[in-house]
């Protein structure tokens, strides 16, 4: 029976990099990985992880472009340890995981998405985290040891709230949209549904010709208005502008998006001013709801 290769070269082989790297590279590396499992060992000793399951775990989380002593000594090897117990489906670390922090998560999720939709982020947290298609560590095995778990976990759970958020956000903009367009349609003249219906695909390419043309501040302004909700206020403490400059920064840009699609719609159609005019009012009308349907559908 072949001897179990020491935990130093299962570290190595899963670390990469320099491919000449052996054990005698490293000096003292197998010492540190034994003190570092024994330290584990003795952090967490109702949880086992076999020595070489922790120091693969520990090569697949290190970058190869440094030493790896240098390296392990800033880890945070407790939670890492507890970390990688959970990701291959040890219960007691998952246990360990949920009965220490999913209480503070799932308050902090209730602040950022909603107490109505707390509930099921949470769930939907647990199932991130632990659970993988086969032969694939789960969401918890990407943690690195780098700071401590807790904070880790925080801001994995604060990126599904905000993501939740603002999915809600972009579906009740939508249905907004769609109530708007069925009361535009009630009202419309019949001169209207024709102009709509006979240059949409002229409008929609000057439109999106038009966003695509403003600075990335600009869309990212009218991102925050339209499809994240803030108001003025929100925008310039983000900015740290004063809130008269974000209206000016709104204003201009809705007024850039407007000249540029008259000036495409303009040179492709070649209308009459009466027949463009009319057009023109139109696109005048819509252009709020216009924004909102290319950000809303772009950020899906």
């Amino acid at each position: 029976m072949a001897p179990s290769p020491s935990l130093a070269a299962v570290f190595l082989e899963v670390l990469g990099g320099a491919s000449t790297r052996t054990e005698a590279a490293a000096p003292g590396l197998e010492a540190k990985l034994c003190a570092i499992l024994d330290a584990a060992h003795t952090a967490h000793p109702d949880i086992h992880v076999a020595g070489e399951t922790f120091a693969r775990h520990l090569g697949g989380r290190l970058s190869s472009t440094h030493e790896p002593l240098e390296v392990l000594g800033t880890l945070n090897i407790s939670d890492l340890y507890l970390a990688c117990a959970a990701a291959h489906g040890n219960g007691a670390a998952i246990a360990a995981i949920e009965r220490g922090y999913f209480s503070w998560l799932h308050a902090a999720m209730a602040r950022v998405a909603g107490d109505n939709d707390s509930s099921d982020l949470i769930q939907l947290l647990r199932q991130k985290l632990f659970a993988a298609e086969p032969d694939e560590l789960p969401k918890i095995g990407e943690y690195a040891g780098i700071g401590s778990l807790g904070a880790w976990l925080r801001v994995t759970a604060m990126r599904m709230a905000l993501n939740a958020r603002r999915g809600r956000k972009r579906e009740t903009a939508r249905v907004n949209a769609d109530d708007h367009l069925e009361e535009l349609a009630t009202h419309a003249s019949p001169e209207m549904d024709y102009l709509k219906s006979r240059y949409r695909n002229e409008f929609k390419y000057a439109f999106e010709t038009a966003v695509a043309a403003l600075s990335a501040r600009d869309r990212n302004l009218l991102r925050l208005h339209f499809i994240d909700g803030l108001n003025i206020d929100q925008i310039g403490a983000i900015h740290r502008v004063h809130r008269s400059t974000v209206a000016r920064w709104i204003a201009q840009a809705r007024e850039s998006i407007l000249l540029e699609t008259q000036r495409l719609l303009r040179e492709r159609l070649g209308l009459d001013n009466a027949d463009f005019n009319s057009l023109l009012a139109l696109v005048k009308s819509e252009l709020n709801l216009s924004i909102h349907r290319y950000l809303t559908d772009a950020a899906e």
